[in-house]
């Protein structure tokens, strides 16, 4: 999901155990809410991609 983070250019923060932190900061030329929401947008239909894949192993 690293690459989703960096195409919005949303910024690394710390790990704690398995969680996944980023920020999105405001920036020139870019809107930062919208690119956040688009991120978890983007983030959310590669996950169904990913179950779907793990489904079919899962049964195959």
């Amino acid at each position: 999901m690293e690459l989703k983070f960096r195409q919005y250019y949303a910024i690394h923060g710390e790990h704690v155990d398995d969680d996944i932190v980023y920020y999105f900061f405001p920036q020139p030329n870019c809107n930062y809410v919208f690119g956040a929401i688009l991120c978890a947008y983007d983030m959310k239909e590669a996950m169904k991609q990913i179950s779907l894949e793990w489904r079919a192993r899962k049964t195959g």
